[in-house]
């Protein structure tokens, strides 16, 4: 949980949708994106890289170190490849992990 937490946390969504997606969405905090059929969810999280990397030491990879190598799959879209990209970069940046 701790560490799943420090990666949703690392994400910089309001960077990335600015920079990669031309703010054409609205950054997701929860689960269920906000205004589906007019739900507003609480905000479940929040970017805070310096949390990100106490939640990850408390997981036993302090900076990052013997923390496994992860792969992030998503479709073929270059969008979606670029999204990809920047998110590996936050997680190299923030967490020290590949």
């Amino acid at each position: 949980m701790r560490v799943r937490r420090a990666l949703a946390m690392t994400i910089n969504r309001d960077q990335l949708i600015a920079s990669v997606l031309d703010g054409i969405v609205t950054p997701s905090y929860s689960i269920t994106p906000p205004g589906i059929l007019g739900y507003q969810p609480p905000k479940l999280f929040a970017y805070d890289p310096e949390g990100a990397r106490v939640l990850l030491s408390e997981a036993g990879f302090p900076n990052g170190e013997g923390f496994p190598k992860i792969e992030l799959q998503f479709n073929t879209s270059d969008q979606h490849r670029e999204i990809g990209v920047a998110i590996q970069q936050m997680w190299k940046k923030e967490l020290n992990i590949d």
